[in-house]
């Protein structure tokens, strides 16, 4: 029995190209009542075998349909270009790096700042009182009228000159810089909250740095940075373990079975490390942000000279938080050093 041939999907039709481009092109008119589908097909396809295979009830609907949208096509005029992809671009990486430092204040403007003092900055004051709330809230009153910058202000004054942003539109720079704002806002008051917390957990549970058995914990102690060192300098190659444990006093507070371990697991470290960094050297597109450079970097002070901050002959602070950087003639130098082993984690330290 003979099946018969599935129709064609009418994307997947000659025919569909055909009427298309010449609606395109204006051979066939886009309007019925200057000609009829009837007339079309009869007579502007009638030597077309294509079209005639259609047949004249299928033709008149889509001759309708593209008609339309041909209509619309060109109402709304050219299709307009993709957005430039901000998630893996140096542009982000840029005003996140500026927001970050207090190169770029995280306030647009300087109205209601009592609203903005309740709100948000209030909190992030670590020695705040009754007695000196009045000199904190002017003090900065002071620093905001100073900072505050809008996203037009920025865009005109810096960011549109710098090869990054070249291919960005001011539309979307002001939508990612208010996003970009209120991320590292929202991260800053997480992360006071967290060191709180964090510090309040370490009164109840103080860090121990022995065993209830009385031995020495290894993740405290010396031994953990000179073991370190002498397997950076490769000495676990020339020596066995309990040669090595010898060398030093402090690698004698603790058994050979666990000194050894301990030689078994900086290796595991040591390789887990150049595989990161080959990983990360081989990469070819921008991931995540890059982490912030050091201070007294020419950067800054570039960006701070372009933004209107850098030539100043006052004392000039940020207003977010407590990374402050005081810029005097174009230099800069931060208030806090984040030192990992000494202070709790902090999530605006990472910008993601």
């Amino acid at each position: 029995m003979a099946t018969k041939d599935k129709p064609k999907r009418w994307d997947a039709n000659p025919a569909r190209a055909i009427i298309l481009a010449d609606l395109e092109s204006g051979n066939l008119s886009l309007f019925e009542d200057q000609m009829s589908a009837e007339q079309a097909f009869h007579q502007y396809y009638k030597d077309n075998g294509e079209v005639q295979a259609v047949g004249l009830k299928e033709f008149k609907i889509r001759l309708k349909a593209h008609r339309g949208q041909v209509q619309r096509r060109k109402q709304n005029g050219p299709p307009k270009p993709p957005p430039f992809p901000w998630k893996k671009s140096e542009a982000k990486c840029i005003l996140m790096e500026d927001l970050y430092r207090g190169v770029l204040s995280l306030e647009r403007n300087a109205k209601k700042p009592l609203g903005k003092w309740k709100s948000y900055y209030k909190a992030l004051e670590s020695d705040l009182t009754e007695e000196n709330e009045a000199e904190k809230f002017n003090s900065f009153k002071e620093r905001l009228e100073k900072r505050a910058m809008t996203a037009a202000q920025a865009w005109e004054m810096h960011y549109k000159h710098l090869p990054a942003f070249e291919e960005v539109k001011f539309d979307q720079f002001k939508r990612n810089l208010a996003s970009h704002r209120k991320q590292l806002k929202d991260g800053k008051k997480r992360s006071m909250e967290e060191e709180e917390m964090w510090r309040e957990d370490r009164k109840r549970f103080p860090p121990v740095s022995k065993k209830a058995d009385g031995s020495p914990l290894w993740y405290c102690h010396p031994a953990k940075l000179l073991l370190r060192q002498d397997v950076a300098e490769g000495k676990h190659n020339t020596m066995k373990p309990e040669q090595l444990q010898q060398t030093k006093n402090e690698y004698r507070d603790f058994s050979l079975t666990e000194f050894r371990r301990h030689i078994y697991q900086e290796n595991r470290r040591r390789r887990f490390i150049n595989y990161l960094n080959d990983k990360r050297e081989n990469r070819k597109t921008i991931h995540c942000c890059k982490a912030p450079v050091d201070a007294n970097d020419e950067t800054l002070t570039d960006r701070l000279e372009a933004l209107g901050l850098g030539e100043t002959s006052e004392e000039q602070m940020d207003v977010d938080g407590d990374d402050v950087i005081y810029v005097l003639k174009g230099e800069d130098t931060r208030k806090r050093q984040v030192n990992s082993e000494t202070n709790p984690p902090n999530k605006t330290q990472k910008l993601k």
